[in-house]
């Protein structure tokens, strides 16, 4: 049985890619900071056919992380064969308006929980020399598609590019994929659909190399 872990999986998206992974009959471990919602969705990734288990922590802190990397490995009993990196939040206004504790949570959460998890996981995944890691990154974070009040929120979105770039290139000759979901009108899309992306990443061929999947709403 594959093991995965996901980040930001109490809710939302994340959620939606523990139910998918556990239909495939994946071992998942979720993380977020809703433990009662995360009690629930271990019942539900075992119905849909896999194993659940999570943890609860910040994933932009250290301490934490390391701790639960450290719980999920346990769990699954090995590296995760996917890091689904889902976790962010956030928080708009017009520049000059946004509070600075909104900057630094949303970089925090949005960058720094990220960059954290893939120091954590990207080593042991080398080792073996196999792995997928997507985040869930937003069509805002892409060149020229920042919106009004979104500056904080777009640019950690194109912080995670930008991270996700550089991990490409690190990556290369390795079996180890990387890459990115961007959903664009999140309003017109579910969380059902984003997770669909995710699995279409997850489960790309051998001879595939996914960089960044655009989702955008049927009907625009």
């Amino acid at each position: 049985m594959k093991g995965a872990i996901v980040t930001g999986g109490s809710s939302g998206i994340g959620a939606a890619v523990c139910v998918e992974l556990a239909k495939r009959n994946f071992r998942v471990f979720i993380l977020g900071r809703n433990e009662s919602a995360m009690r629930d969705l271990v019942t539900k990734c075992e119905t849909s056919g896999g194993k659940a288990g999570y943890g609860v922590g910040d994933v932009g802190d250290e301490t934490d992380t390391t701790r639960l990397y450290t719980e999920a490995k346990t769990f699954l009993e090995a590296t995760p064969d996917v890091l689904v990196l889902s976790a962010g939040i956030g928080r708009f206004g017009n520049i000059g308006e946004v509070p600075m504790k909104d900057f630094d949570d949303t970089y925090r959460a949005n960058v720094r929980g990220v960059f954290l998890w893939l120091n954590k996981v990207v080593p042991d995944m080398r080792e073996r020399n196999s792995g997928r890691i997507v985040a869930v990154s937003s069509i805002v974070g892409m060149p020229g598609m920042a919106k009004p009040t979104a500056s904080v929120y777009s640019s950690t979105k194109a912080a995670v590019q930008a991270i996700f770039s550089s991990l490409r290139m690190e990556l290369k000759g390795t079996q180890i994929k990387a890459g990115t979901i961007s959903p664009g009108m999140a309003k017109m899309l579910t969380p059902e659909d984003v997770a669909e992306g995710v699995m279409s990443f997850v489960e790309q061929s051998e001879t595939m190399n996914t960089d960044n999947v655009v989702l955008l709403p049927q009907n625009m």
